[in-house]
């Protein structure tokens, strides 16, 4: 249960560093969201682990979140229209 906690507080860290850089346009966005993708899929499967409402919770945030990263990831990957 203790690495379920720990991935929980490193999830909602990086999901937060990933918003605030997409939010500047930067340059490592992409790298961020993919990072957050990454996170969020592990976080998930951990908490799912456990019957506790919260962790529960948790694993449904986490693959919501998941699930917009890889939106995302796949528009940024799509050429620009002119």
């Amino acid at each position: 249960m203790s690495n379920c906690i720990k991935l929980n507080l490193h999830c909602a860290e990086v999901c937060h560093l990933a918003m605030r850089v997409v939010a500047r346009d930067s340059d490592h966005a992409v790298s961020a969201v993919e990072l957050c993708v990454n996170i969020c899929a592990e976080c998930a499967t951990e908490c799912e682990k456990y019957e506790y409402e919260q962790c529960l919770l948790s694993a449904e945030a986490c693959r919501r979140t998941e699930a917009h990263c890889r939106n995302y990831l796949k528009q940024a990957a799509e050429p620009e229209s002119i």
